[in-house]
């Protein structure tokens, strides 16, 4: 069996990235690839747990500047695998490629390129957009999470890598839990930053506080990031304090989705929402921006769940009062088609084929 390495940042992070990449890597151990993690930096207490056979390494003890350690950085990696004789070097965000494309010239390893944010969203770094044309250049294979971000890359970009899309799988099985109306609160998680729109969230929910059919409800905001006091405050200006919570983040998510009746999701921008797969295990119906991009592709309009135009929070408003008005039956059958979502396009097993097929 070829010999995998997942080149990524700092596995010590709890995000979707380092979930996914770590799920994806398990995976792939458990059917019996060797499978080695390599960290930029850090990354030997790593957050999520690995496969019992997956060997965890780290370039730097200490994270380091990207152009004055460019060159040692290179020179350290194209020696790591080297000496572990890899065959496949998946590299979990683009910017990396800076990095691996270099290191790999003139050796026989397949190059993957796993994008995870989507193509129109660089974070205002210029090095993205080089790293992406770059990756496409340069590249075997590039993985996009949608079909519509793989089309904007084939767009943009030119070059001789093979782009295919694929989803990422739900962290979760799908579960047993039925939610209900009867719990009367709505679930938003994600980090506490301007990307996720929670200051969106919360001015619509102030609207949407003002129809009778809200009475009771409460709005329950899982984590952490440098937004939260800003958010707090607003929380407080829009008289809100009463019907809002903010929890920190936990490695126990399960029990909010457990007892949560709607599911948020206010982004301004996402790759593939994690979150919104994660809530579809556990039978939620979502409310969501109709963002670039994801959520198009995991929502089925008025089947299990709302699409609402990005960045609209009157429509966020509509689709929020529409959902808490939503009788039981149909309520009962969102929640139904949500899993049944879940089980059919976003498996593990099914997901972890289309990757065996392009190592």
């Amino acid at each position: 069996m070829k010999k995998i390495c997942f080149f990524g940042g700092n596995l010590n992070h709890s995000g979707g990235t380092e979930r996914v990449s770590t799920s994806i890597a398990n995976a792939l151990a458990e059917k019996g690839y060797p499978v080695i993690m390599l960290n930029l930096s850090q990354g030997l207490s790593p957050f999520f747990a690995l496969h019992p056979s997956i060997e965890n390494y780290q370039l730097h003890a200490q994270p380091v500047s990207a152009t004055k350690s460019y060159f040692s950085t290179v020179s350290q990696l194209r020696s790591f695998l080297i000496q572990h004789k890899i065959d496949t070097l998946i590299v979990v965000e683009s910017m990396l490629s800076l990095f691996s494309l270099p290191a790999v010239f003139g050796l026989k390893i397949k190059h993957i390129t796993w994008e995870h944010f989507n193509y129109n969203v660089d974070l205002g770094k210029r090095l993205r957009r080089l790293a992406r044309h770059t990756s496409r250049l340069f590249s075997d294979t590039i993985v996009t999470l949608t079909e519509k971000d793989k089309t904007i890359w084939l767009d943009k970009t030119y070059g001789r890598a093979e782009l295919i899309a694929i989803p990422n799988p739900s962290p979760y099985a799908v579960s047993a839990n039925q939610p209900s109306l009867a719990y009367k609160t709505v679930l938003a998680v994600g980090r506490l930053t301007h990307q996720k729109g929670f200051d969106l969230l919360l001015q619509a929910w102030a609207e949407a506080k003002k129809h009778t059919i809200s009475e009771g409800w409460q709005l329950q905001i899982v984590g952490e990031g440098e937004d939260k006091a800003k958010l707090e405050e607003l929380i407080t200006s829009l008289n809100l304090v009463n019907s809002v919570t903010i929890y920190p983040f936990s490695n126990k998510i399960e029990q909010y989705y457990q007892q949560a009746s709607v599911f948020c999701l206010s982004s301004l921008f996402e790759g593939l929402p994690m979150v919104l797969l994660e809530a579809q295990s556990f039978g939620l119906p979502v409310v969501a921006f109709d963002c670039i991009t994801g959520p198009s592709e995991i929502i089925e309009q008025s089947k299990n769940g709302f699409l609402c135009k990005p960045e609209q929070i009157g429509n966020l408003v509509q689709g929020l009062v529409k959902m808490m008005s939503l009788p039981e039956d149909e309520y009962y059958q969102m929640s139904v088609c949500a899993k049944e979502q879940v089980k059919t396009k976003f498996n593990l097993e099914s997901i972890i084929e289309k990757w065996i097929n392009i190592l």
